[in-house]
């Protein structure tokens, strides 16, 4: 794909674009803006995940931030905000496995395209944004650069669904298999819901129960049951199960080698991936 500015871009102001959607890396301290007329006041580290409509006021200057924009069409040549906004397409995302978009397109009185993040997922943030800027820099050198932004462009939409779910609600198509543990023991499923958040943010390396276990302060036997009593998964086979799910994009709308996406999704072994990943379709 050759460079355009029109494709994805970095901004040097905070005002969305108004032909693209935006995403902000922002740092604050005691931050004060208005978003589409709502007044906000900021804290923190925050993902802003605006639209081409999104109006933004601020009076003063005192903040960091990083400013992506991107057209729909360099996800996938096919896609354009008319589409976007059509009732056919929830049809074609679950047909051709596009990104629904949610993040910009919807809002609540609870969500107003503002993410808080966490410290270690504002770090993971800043990583994709500035692999991006490596790759558009070497767009003329490099002839993966677009597929290589798409796959960082997809990292952080993953972490903003991620970050935006809080790990409140835990998405599985299995059923809760032991309802009692939840009822039972409260604490558990809260370091449950926190290893389950640690799992997202670190699925590019290796990650082991030991490790799990420690870093939570919980042994297998009780981590292990209120996982599954919560994803329906052992949190080896939900470890598995992200790795998959959160590579599905790369080998769907980019070229990159199958051999280097099992490696950034921590899989080293590439016909291992390759077998766990037949039987998800099988």
């Amino acid at each position: 794909m050759v460079y355009s500015h029109n494709l994805i871009r970095f901004n040097n102001s905070l005002d969305a674009s108004d032909k693209m959607f935006s995403l902000v890396l922002l740092k604050v301290q005691s931050f004060t803006m208005e978003l589409n007329g709502t007044r906000c006041f900021l804290d923190g580290m925050y993902l802003l995940c605006l639209k081409k409509d999104d109006t933004i006021k601020t009076k003063k200057n005192d903040y960091q931030f990083n400013h992506l924009c991107f057209a729909p069409k360099f996800i996938n040549l096919n896609l354009n905000f008319e589409l976007i906004a059509s009732k056919e397409y929830p049809a074609l995302c679950e047909k051709h496995q596009y990104p629904d978009f949610q993040l910009f397109l919807e809002r609540s009185d609870e969500y107003l395209g503002i993410i808080p993040l966490s410290e270690s997922e504002f770090e993971l943030s800043a990583a994709c944004f500035n692999k991006i800027d490596v790759h558009i820099k070497n767009c003329y050198t490099d002839g993966l650069w677009s597929c290589r932004s798409r796959s960082e462009l997809f990292s952080l939409l993953n972490i903003a669904n991620t970050a935006l779910k809080g790990v409140q609600k835990i998405e599985t198509d299995a059923p809760f298999l032991l309802p009692e543990v939840l009822d039972g023991d409260e604490k558990a499923c809260a370091v449950c819901r926190q290893v389950i958040r640690y799992i997202k943010e670190n699925l590019q390396r290796q990650i082991t129960i030991p490790e799990l276990c420690k870093k939570f302060s919980t042994n297998r036997t009780t981590m292990t049951s209120t996982f599954k009593a919560l994803t329906g998964q052992t949190p080896v086979q939900y470890i598995l199960a992200e790795r998959l799910k959160q590579s599905r994009l790369e080998l769907l709308f980019t070229e990159i080698p199958i051999n280097e996406v099992s490696k950034m999704h921590g899989i080293q072994d590439e016909n291992y991936y390759i077998r766990a990943f037949k039987k998800t379709i099988s």
